[in-house]
């Protein structure tokens, strides 16, 4: 397959301290992240103020700055309704512990805030961040979780949190707006609320080991509004690319038992940047088991390609912890995978029968 990075969307919040197994992140490894995508073609970048409290926007902004890049020759998405707020109390930090947070970052917590001044401010502060004038995108971050997480959450509640990224649009703040979740269910009653609003749709939920996004009819519905598509997060936090076989399941620092790489409680099993349930981790070792007896040390190159092969798949935002992981992106994509691994996954039922596979 041809590596275009075009249909490249750099995720940045390893950037800010996701994934990075107790180190924490600073400029110098953003440069090096942010130079070695330049290196490849890749100028499109995904960010929010929830990733690393803050972290991930401010390397992102300083980085970019340091490598002397044109902005217009750039494309630089975040997202809204969730705002920061110090803590007067480190416990009330709620960052899960894939995250490694440094300061002043890890003395902050995240609430939902939907109301039009705090989307507004919310927002003022992104750019501030980034250095940016402007967002070429801005994100509904995982509206259906604010929807569940907060009793007094409501669809009118979040109306007046829509009127102010239409104003920040009509404003030259915001050139497209967009969805961003590990869900479609709020998509649905978004799109009927506030018509017209969307560009993009962006979702965790097509990928090698779960095609809801196709079953669910959603590719249709994007044809339908005329709304393009990403997929976010390909390799499912890092589960299809950090091999979960050998994990141990165990008591981690909060004494809820989990599965943790090796059992080392800084590296938690994840899937949709959360905590792995049974049936998940199950179904990722079979598909490790699958793709390593086509010789494949890893399901990178296959989960890549798999979305990538998609007709109705704009771009894929991907994630980096460090340069090396840039350089084996492009060789991923371009290299020659046995097409009898796809039909085995077919027939193993972790890929959807009728899903584009690659040639």
């Amino acid at each position: 397959m041809r590596f275009d990075p075009e249909k490249i969307i750099l995720g940045t919040a390893n950037l800010g301290g996701l994934f990075l197994d107790g180190k924490e992140p600073d400029l110098k490894r953003a440069v090096s992240i942010i130079m070695s995508a330049l290196d490849l073609g890749i100028s499109k970048f995904d960010t929010a103020p929830l990733y690393g409290w803050g972290a991930s926007e401010f390397f992102l902004g300083r980085a970019l700055e340091a490598v002397g890049i044109k902005r217009d020759s750039l494309y630089i998405s975040s997202k809204a309704f969730r705002a920061l707020f110090p803590c007067t109390d480190q416990r009330d930090s709620t960052q899960p512990d894939f995250w490694t947070l440094g300061e002043p970052n890890r003395r902050f917590t995240h609430k939902w805030r939907v109301d039009y001044d705090s989307v507004m401010q919310t927002t003022l502060r992104t750019l501030e961040s980034l250095r940016s004038s402007y967002l070429d995108g801005l994100s509904l971050h995982d509206p259906w979780d604010a929807l569940n997480e907060d009793p007094t959450m409501s669809w009118e509640r979040m109306d007046r949190g829509l009127e102010a990224i239409a104003d920040l649009k009509r404003a030259g703040f915001v050139r497209q707006v967009g969805y961003g979740g590990k869900e479609t269910t709020a998509l649905k009653t978004l799109v009927e609320r506030h018509p017209g609003l969307l560009s993009y749709v962006s979702t965790t939920t097509y990928t090698l080991i779960d095609q809801s996004f196709a079953s669910e009819g959603m590719f249709e519905l994007c044809d339908k509004l005329g709304l393009e598509y990403r997929v976010a997060g390909p390799f499912c936090s890092r589960l299809l690319a950090q091999d979960p076989r050998g994990a141990v399941k165990c008591p981690g620092k909060d004494g809820v038992t989990r599965w943790y790489y090796k059992g080392d409680l800084n590296m938690p099993v994840t899937f949709n940047y959360g905590y792995i349930s049974d049936q998940n981790y199950d179904k990722a070792c079979k598909l490790w088991a699958i793709v390593e007896k086509y010789g494949e040390e890893s399901p990178r190159a296959a989960a890549l390609q798999f979305v990538l092969a998609h007709p109705k798949v704009a771009g894929v935002i991907i994630g980096a912890a460090a340069p090396e992981h840039l350089e084996d992106l492009k060789r991923s994509v371009e290299r020659k995978i046995n097409p009898g691994l796809y039909e085995e996954l077919v027939k193993g039922g972790i890929v959807m029968a009728g899903s584009p596979l690659p040639a």
